[in-house]
């Protein structure tokens, strides 16, 4: 498990517009609740403030999810879907919290039913599938 991931790591993202009114340049700036001062410049820029906006908005978003994450194992889980929640508890600081599962295989063998969470997105709160150590 990784809470957050070294690399791609953004605090702010940019995006630019042409202020038609003001006949110039300008920008919207959205932070991404992360903490670096890395600054993420979305292209091409937006066609007026608000398409800037839900640029900025849409790749912060998308920065954040990426954050963190990491694959987790546990005993067979059918309601464990895509979009919901898994809850890491007892792992350790910085670790445990709220997590967004991005992708589930289930695994029959002779050994078990298994589920594998492939999760993102530290601290984001959707439906809950529990995992602990």
């Amino acid at each position: 498990m990784a809470p957050i991931l070294g690399r791609g790591i953004f605090g702010k993202v940019v995006c630019e517009f042409y202020d038609q009114k003001g006949g110039k340049w300008d920008k919207v700036e959205v932070s991404t609740g992360l903490t670096s001062d890395a600054v993420f410049k979305v292209t091409p820029p937006g066609s007026d403030k608000d398409d800037a906006q839900r640029q900025a908005d849409a790749r912060a978003a998308a920065i954040k999810a990426s954050a963190g994450g990491g694959i987790v194992v546990i005993e067979g889980e059918p309601d464990a879907i895509p979009g919901g929640a898994c809850v890491l508890s007892g792992l350790r600081q910085g670790v445990d919290g709220t997590y967004r599962i991005k992708t589930v295989t289930h695994s029959l063998s002779r050994e078990g039913f298994i589920t594998s969470l492939h999760i993102e997105n530290p601290d984001v709160p959707q439906e809950t599938t529990e995992a602990a150590t």
